[in-house]
């Protein structure tokens, strides 16, 4: 281009060419055989698994690393992966310390280069650069959603140094005096920025257990100086759960408490995806075998009364439903405050208290208070009434009767339980539901209690509820084999009939919902609460009172 450069006043600028220093920066990039080399070892840690790993590994050695420049190079390969991948971190340390041992030794002008001391190197240079990184510069210049982009990755890279710093601690690639430099500098920069409680907390988790074995003093210091910080009151409450779960971390003898996900062999995601397969089609057959009918989900619609030309609505008269009480039941009514005798025997608990119709709005109720050995309507209602007066003075006479009175018992409910022993007891019954093994589920439920984290009674009053539920939505197989279960865990002493009965009380009091959708729900309960009342694997007199207890919430 011949056109000068001109400024406002159209006056010719003058550009002087640039003078070439001779120690100007030049950039170093790597010959053609480095860049090679480069390239295939990026492409066999892209493909690293479980499943392929010795054999990747095997050709990573032979890549080509032959000198102390493709030895750095290589080492920053590493490491990026390792802490941008915090999922297979594990499988990351593991591979550099087996390098540590393979790979040679390699001279320049600094000296003798190990693998092992160049990567403990780069962990140390990344980590004191941390609040310093050249990413922020400029940052604040930037839009709100990239600076909020850059700053997470700012952050998972600091995360992920400190979990890699933390796994090459546990395989005594990194020393102690590393680690103790490395939370003594977190903790001195807590004060002016909270943001460090978080890797200072990731890397205490991940070296926390070896450190308790070797320094167990300095630890107590570091603990105690976490719960200063926590009282202090300027802390967010977020940084101050971290804390918090990382004292309980350690109380329970550095157990997380959720597993931390790692790469899985690729048959153990086949079979958790074949179990998922099948559990997903178990329930649409059974939904498809018992299809819901549409007249049973809707209530029945009032019919308006008729308007005359008048003005006036005309109003048919209401047919007062009345029964007179037969037998023994009319007995027992001998005044206003006569009690109601209790039922004489666990099953006949449910079979006596038959009050109402099954077609009313109380159905639910009515169909789980109903014995079905009672549904066949009475053809003679007179020979029934005398067979009742007949039974009524026979237990007038003897003044006692052969069979066992079972007093109702208060329920009481316990608290809720929390989200993490909620998600165990529903992947459980989950995996029983799908694969129908009994002691399996019963290994399952033993290893559950031995944790000992978790209050029994409320834990297996969860078990029962929301076995019910799950087995209730499903099919009526799967209630029998649910019950099954139910009683084999009562029978090892897992499970206490006390504890059942409280379960199935929490289904009673959900029962008019639950029968919205499951409108089988009445029957099937019934049905699996009289077979385990006749097997004794629940307490009667907690069934009873939780009968009563549905009863006084909605009287009907």
């Amino acid at each position: 281009n011949d056109v000068p450069l001109r400024d406002r006043t159209g006056k010719i600028i003058e550009v002087k060419a640039l003078e070439q220093s001779e120690n100007r920066w030049k950039p170093s990039k790597p010959t053609d055989e480095e860049e090679k080399v480069y390239k295939a070892a990026k492409g066999l840690l892209n493909k690293l698994t479980l499943e392929k790993f010795e054999k990747l590994y095997a050709e990573l050695l032979q890549v080509g690393i032959s000198n102390a420049s493709l030895l750095r190079g290589f080492v920053v390969l590493v490491y990026d992966k390792a802490v941008l991948e915090p999922t297979f971190i594990n499988m990351y340390a593991r591979m550099c310390q087996k390098l540590s041992e393979d790979l040679p030794e390699f001279e320049d002008d600094e000296g003798v280069l190990p693998f092992g001391d160049v990567l403990v190197g780069k962990c140390r240079s990344e980590f004191e650069a941390v609040g310093n990184e050249p990413e922020r510069q400029g940052i604040e210049e930037l839009p709100e959603d990239e600076k909020e982009g850059k700053l997470r990755k700012i952050r998972q890279r600091t995360l992920g140094n400190v979990e890699f710093i933390g796994e090459l601690f546990k395989l005594n690639m990194v020393g102690l005096e590393d680690v103790k430099m490395s939370v003594a500098k977190l903790l001195g920069e807590v004060e002016g920025d909270q943001d460090k409680i978080h890797p200072l907390c990731k890397l205490l988790e991940g070296v926390g257990k070896s450190m308790e074995e070797q320094d167990k003093e300095a630890l107590d210091g570091y603990f105690a100086q976490l719960k200063e910080i926590s009282n202090g009151g300027k802390l967010n409450s977020r940084f101050k759960f971290m804390i918090l779960d990382l004292g309980e971390m350690r109380n329970k003898g550095w157990k997380a408490r959720r597993e931390v996900a790692g790469p899985k062999m690729l048959d153990e995601i086949q079979k958790e995806v074949e179990k998922e397969n099948r559990y997903t089609e178990k329930k649409k057959e059974d939904k498809a075998e018992t299809p819901k009918k549409k007249n049973e989900r809707k209530p029945k619609k009032e019919s308006k009364p008729a308007v005359e030309d008048d003005g006036w609505s005309q109003v048919a008269p209401v047919a007062k439903m009345s029964q007179k009480p037969k037998g023994k039941d009319a007995a027992r009514v001998k005044g206003n405050g006569a009690k109601e005798t209790p039922p004489s025997s666990p099953t006949s608990a449910v079979a006596k208290s038959k009050a109402k119709s099954v077609g009313s709005s109380k159905g639910a109720f009515a169909a789980l208070m109903m014995d079905d050995e009672d549904d066949d309507d009475d053809d003679d209602e007179d020979e029934d009434e005398e067979d009742d007066a007949e039974d009524e003075e026979e237990d007038e006479d003897s003044g006692s009767s052969d069979e066992m009175v079972v007093p109702a018992t208060p329920v009481k409910h316990g608290p809720e339980l929390n989200k993490e022993a909620a998600d165990k007891v529903g992947f459980i019954l989950e995996e029983f539901l799908c694969c129908h093994d009994v002691n399996e589920a019963v290994e399952c439920m033993i290893e559950l209690h031995g944790l000992g984290t978790y209050d029994k009674a409320v834990l297996d009053e969860e078990v029962v509820r929301r076995g019910l539920e799950m087995a209730l939505d499903a099919s009526p197989k799967e209630c029998t084999l649910m019950a099954k279960m139910f009683g084999s865990l009562v029978d090892q002493a897992i499970l206490v009939p006390e504890d059942a009965a409280k379960g199935f009380c929490d289904v009673f009091l959900d029962l008019q919902d639950i029968s919205i959708d499951i409108p089988r729900a009445p029957e099937l309960l019934a049905s699996i609460a009289k077979d385990m009342l006749g097997t004794g694997h629940l307490d009667a007199g907690v069934i009873r009172a939780g009968l009563a207890e549905f009863q006084k919430e909605d009287p009907k």
